[in-house]
């Protein structure tokens, strides 16, 4: 994908350079059968890739809430658990979802997105992994220990977001555990 030019997929998709300009930079909505011909074209991209099925399976173990997400899509539930509690929770299949629309302002996700997502998926930050603790974007009033870690597919980047629920605790607020960063120089990657 990498070789991919912006004129090329949009004559993939059989539209003007300029709408698919509109389309990323949300000036006008991705039509939902161009958004799932997208899918389909991410998907087969990604599925049959040796890398992205072993992750989905260390995925799958957990029986976590983990996700799968591209710059504005995410592109697959990675658990049972995950595509399960979406669907129950927002009414909707998950994948093809824009995540960013969904954030609450209060969220720490919107603003771990500018500061360390974007460059993390486009390979130009030294971070590779962030954790904290968020309120739930499915359960508003739930707080979980995200943890959104940049793994290689092949040519690309995606990053695999994993929510764990933390217990409630009637009466008392949960201790704020900050924000963990792990560099590249931290996993020794050069």
């Amino acid at each position: 994908m990498a070789n991919l030019t912006q004129e090329d997929f949009a004559s993939d998709l059989g539209v003007g350079r300029a709408t698919l300009a509109h389309w990323e930079n949300g000036r006008r909505p991705v039509p939902a059968k161009v958004k799932r011909w997208i899918l389909d074209f991410m998907g087969g991209y990604y599925r049959d890739r040796a890398d992205f099925k072993n992750m989905l399976a260390v995925a799958e173990a957990s029986d976590g809430f983990v996700t799968l997400y591209r710059p504005g899509l995410i592109i697959q539930g990675a658990t049972s658990y995950a595509r399960r509690t979406w669907k129950q929770a927002m009414n909707t299949e998950m994948v093809g979802q824009q995540v960013l629309p969904l954030m609450r302002r209060d969220m720490k996700f919107l603003e771990f997105y500018e500061k360390y997502y974007r460059t993390m998926l486009s390979g130009q930050s030294e971070v590779v992994s962030v954790s904290y603790v968020d309120e739930s974007l499915l359960f508003p009033g739930r707080l979980v220990k995200a943890s959104v870690t940049a793994v290689d597919v092949g040519e690309g980047r995606i990053l695999r977001m994993e929510n764990a629920y933390l217990p409630d605790l009637p009466g008392r607020a949960p201790p704020d555990q900050g924000v963990n960063i792990i560099t590249m120089d931290d996993v020794g990657y050069n």
